[in-house]
C-alpha cells in the first residue's frame, strides 16, 4: 500500500507499507487445495473422486516420461526409465536375466539395495558410515558402477560393445547393458547374498567373454 507521510510539506516523502498478511489454518489450507485439485466444490464430490486420482495419477506417469524418457536408441532398444509406468515394456529388462539379476536390477532402479547407504539408513548394526572405502562418496550401486575407484579397473566390462562407456540410465534401463550391470555387481562381490549365484554363474565367464 502506498501513502505519504504525514510531515512538512518540504520533507514529504513516498513511503511503502506492506499490508499484514493473514494468518491461514491448515484445515483451510487443505480445503482450499482440494477444492483447486477437484476442480469444483467439495459437496458430493465422492463418486468421481476415484475416477479423478486415476486420471491424476495417469497424468502424472505421463508427464514424468515426457522430461525423463530418453528417446534415443542404443542399437534397436530405447531406454527404460525408472520412471516408466509399470507395464509389459518394463518386463523387456528381465527377459534375459537369472533370478539374482533381476532381482538386483529392481532393486537398483528403486533405490533400495542392501549396500552401505541403504543399510546405514536402516540402523543395520555394525553400519558405521554409509561412506565407501575409496572415500568419493557414499556406496549406492550408481556409486560404484560409475565413480569408485576400487573398480577402476573393472569398469570397461560395462562399456558397450564399441568401447563407450555407458551413462546410469543407459546401464538400468537398456536390456542389454543392465544385463552386463547385474552379472558385474554380483562379480564385484559387494553384494554378498549373491555370493553363491557368482559361484554358480560366472566363474569362467568374464575370462571366456
Amino acid at each position: 500500500m502506498l501513502y505519504y507521510t504525514a510531515c512538512h510539506p518540504s520533507s514529504c516523502r513516498l513511503s511503502i507499507q506492506r499490508p499484514l498478511t493473514p494468518i491461514v489454518m491448515p484445515s483451510t489450507i487443505s480445503r482450499k487445495w482440494a477444492i483447486n485439485w477437484l476442480g469444483g466444490s467439495l459437496e458430493g464430490c465422492e463418486g468421481k473422486v476415484k475416477k479423478l486420482v486415476t486420471q491424476d495419477r495417469t497424468d502424472y506417469w505421463r508427464e514424468g516420461r515426457r522430461y525423463t524418457h530418453n528417446p534415443r536408441q542404443l542399437g534397436d532398444q530405447s531406454i527404460i526409465t525408472p520412471h516408466t509406468r509399470p507395464t509389459a515394456k518394463v518386463l523387456q529388462l528381465h527377459r534375459t536375466l537369472q533370478k539374482a539379476e533381476s532381482s538386483i536390477l529392481i532393486q537398483m532402479r528403486t533405490r533400495c539395495i542392501g549396500l552401505k547407504k541403504v543399510l546405514y539408513k536402516c540402523r543395520v548394526p555394525h553400519i558405521d558410515s554409509p561412506m565407501c572405502d575409496c572415500g568419493e562418496g557414499e556406496v549406492t550401486a550408481e556409486h560404484i558402477a560409475m565413480l569408485c575407484l576400487l573398480e577402476s579397473s573393472r569398469r570397461y566390462l560395462l562399456f558397450d560393445d564399441y568401447g563407450r562407456q555407458q551413462s546410469w540410465k543407459t546401464l538400468i534401463g537398456n536390456p542389454t547393458q543392465a544385463k552386463r550391470l547385474t552379472k558385474w555387481l554380483i562379480e564385484s562381490g559387494r553384494l554378498r547374498q549373491f555370493s553363491l549365484a557368482k559361484k554358480l554363474w560366472y566363474r569362467n565367464e568374464w575370462q571366456d567373454g
